[in-house]
C-alpha cells in the first residue's frame, strides 16, 4: 500500500516538474519574443525618426522664393479667366477706328481740351494724380481717340499701363462690366507684369487670392496690394463706359469706384519710394456725371463741341505724355 502511495507521489512530482519545465520554457520563449519585439519597435522608431528628420531637412532646404520664368508665369496665368475681351485686342480695334477717323476727317470738331493746364499738370507732376476728360455722348469718339493716343504713346515708351476699354463688336449691355469684373480685369493685367509676380511663393499667394476674392472691396484690396509692389509710374486709362456706375444693384454692396480710386491716389501720393499712379478717366455717359462732380470736381477737363473743323490727328499728338532722357515726363 505504501509502495503504491509512494509511486503515486513520485509520479505526481515528476508530472509537476514536467509542467514547470513546460511553463518555464514557454515563459522563456515569451520573454525572448517580447525582447525581439521591443528590438523591432526600437528599430522602427529609429527609422521613423530618421525619415522625419530627413523630411524636415528637405522642407527647410526647399526654396519657395525661386524666380519664375516667363513660361511658368504664362502657364499659370492661362488658368485665370475673365469675361471681357483681351486688352491688347481692344486697343488694336480702337486704334484702327481712330486712324480711320483721322484719315477721312470725319472726326468731331472740339475745343483744344488736350492743351488744358490741368492735363499738362497731370502728365508732368511727380506724384500720383487722377483726372477725367469729360463730355457728352455725342463727343464719344473725340474722347476715345484722345485716350487711344495717350495709351499708344505710353505703351510705345515702355511705361507700365493698365487699361479698360469698351468693346466695339458687342452691344453696350454686353460690353459693360460689373465693378467686380472690372477690378478683376485690371488685376489680371497687373499679374502679367513680370515684376508683380517674381517667385513661386508670391504666385501661389496671388493665385489663391485671385480665386477667393468675391466682392468689389476684396478685388480692390487685391488690386491695391499688387500696385504697392510695383515701382515707378503706373498709368491707368479707364473708359468709364466699360464699367457699371453703381455696384449696389450688382454686387449687393455700396462701392464707389471713383471714390476708391481717389483714395488710392491719396495713399500713394508723393513718397520717394512709393509707386506713382496716374489715372485718366474717359467719361461721356450721363450716369457718371454725379460721381465725377462729387469726387473729383477740380480734376475735370471738359470737352466741348465747336463749329470749326477739328485739328488733325497729328496735331493732337503734341499733347501726349512721353518719356524723355532722365525718365522725366512732360507734355509735348
Amino acid at each position: 500500500m505504501w509502495e503504491s502511495i509512494k509511486s503515486s507521489l513520485e509520479a505526481g512530482g515528476k508530472a509537476r516538474e514536467t509542467q514547470q519545465e513546460v511553463l518555464s520554457s514557454a515563459l522563456t520563449k515569451i520573454i525572448a519574443y517580447e525582447q525581439e519585439k521591443d528590438k523591432k519597435l526600437d528599430l522602427l522608431r529609429s527609422k521613423i525618426d530618421l525619415l522625419v528628420a530627413n523630411a524636415e531637412s528637405t522642407s527647410a532646404q526647399l526654396n519657395t522664393n525661386q524666380q519664375l520664368s516667363s513660361l511658368q508665369l504664362d502657364q499659370a496665368l492661362m488658368t485665370l479667366t475673365w469675361n471681357h475681351e483681351e486688352p491688347g485686342s481692344l486697343f488694336k480695334q480702337h486704334y484702327f477706328f481712330r486712324k480711320r477717323r483721322g484719315a477721312t476727317s470725319t472726326g468731331l470738331s472740339t475745343n483744344e481740351f488736350w492743351r488744358s493746364n490741368q492735363l499738362s499738370a497731370w502728365s508732368s507732376c511727380q506724384h500720383s494724380s487722377i483726372i477725367a476728360v469729360k463730355g457728352t455722348f455725342t463727343l464719344k469718339s473725340a474722347i476715345q481717340d484722345f485716350g487711344i493716343d495717350v495709351l499708344q504713346t505710353l505703351t510705345r515708351s515702355g511705361v507700365t499701363t493698365l487699361w479698360a476699354l469698351t468693346s466695339i463688336d458687342r452691344p453696350r449691355s454686353k460690353s459693360t462690366m460689373a465693378t467686380t469684373a472690372l477690378l478683376q480685369y485690371l488685376v489680371h493685367q497687373i499679374l502679367q507684369i513680370k515684376t508683380a509676380v517674381q517667385t513661386e511663393k508670391s504666385l501661389s499667394l496671388h493665385y489663391m487670392q485671385y480665386h477667393s476674392a468675391k466682392t468689389s472691396d476684396e478685388w480692390f484690396e487685391f488690386l491695391v496690394h499688387l500696385l504697392s509692389g510695383l515701382k515707378g509710374h503706373i498709368y491707368l486709362i479707364l473708359d468709364l463706359a466699360a464699367a457699371q456706375c453703381s455696384s449696389s444693384s450688382l454686387d449687393g454692396e455700396d462701392f464707389s469706384l471713383i471714390q476708391e480710386l481717389c483714395q488710392l491716389v491719396q495713399s500713394y501720393g508723393s513718397g520717394p519710394d512709393t509707386v506713382k499712379i496716374k489715372i485718366l478717366l474717359l467719361a461721356y455717359e450721363g450716369e457718371w456725371d454725379k460721381p465725377i462732380r462729387q469726387d473729383i470736381p477740380q480734376s475735370v477737363v471738359h470737352v466741348r463741341k465747336k463749329a470749326v473743323k477739328r485739328v488733325s490727328g497729328r496735331a493732337n499728338k503734341r499733347i501726349l505724355p512721353m518719356l524723355i532722357k532722365g525718365k522725366q515726363e512732360r507734355w509735348i
